[in-house]
């Protein structure tokens, strides 16, 4: 049985815009906030992943967010200076962005001055990583970057 050329322009057609939605659909902002959360008994945080944590394959990841939220200076700081492989840090950082929303600068500040230097760098790294990569519509804005200036201020100053 012979095809015309219409009926496989046709047929192409069809194929290229199933393939163009799922495309605009997978990558889409909406469509990946609609997917489970990682960590779905806690409301306050969204977490996209569970984040694995190079050396420490027993860490409750969910568990140091919740106690985080209660303010847990302990799971705050563990939380702040984690060896996140390079893959999770925005992800990472996302969750800590909303940490300080919840928690505060004065409270972060706190933990961040019984961090050493290099703590205090990857506390720096994952905050302002998550303010540039996320895709939570309350941090899109212009100039979000500058959201938290006195404690990103301070983290610089004393790195």
């Amino acid at each position: 049985m012979k095809t015309s050329i219409k009926s496989k322009i046709i047929y192409s057609v069809i194929l290229f815009g199933m393939f163009t939605f799922f495309v605009i659909y997978e990558f889409s902002d909406s469509h990946y906030l609609n997917k489970p959360m990682a960590c779905p008994t806690i409301k306050e945080v969204y977490v996209r992943e569970i984040i694995t944590v190079q050396n420490d394959n027993n860490l409750d990841y969910c568990n140091l967010v919740k106690l985080s939220i209660n303010k847990d200076s302990f799971s705050v700081s563990k939380l702040s200076c984690l060896d996140i492989s390079e893959d999770l840090i925005s992800n990472h950082g996302e969750v800590l962005v909303q940490l300080v929303d919840i928690l505060g600068e004065d409270f972060f500040i706190q933990i961040a001055q019984k961090l050493n230097s290099i703590e205090k760098y990857r506390l720096y790294s994952f905050i302002t990583i998550g303010l540039i990569e996320t895709n939570l519509p309350q941090y899109q804005e212009k100039g979000s970057i500058k959201r938290f200036p006195k404690l990103l201020d301070y983290l610089v100053k004393n790195i």
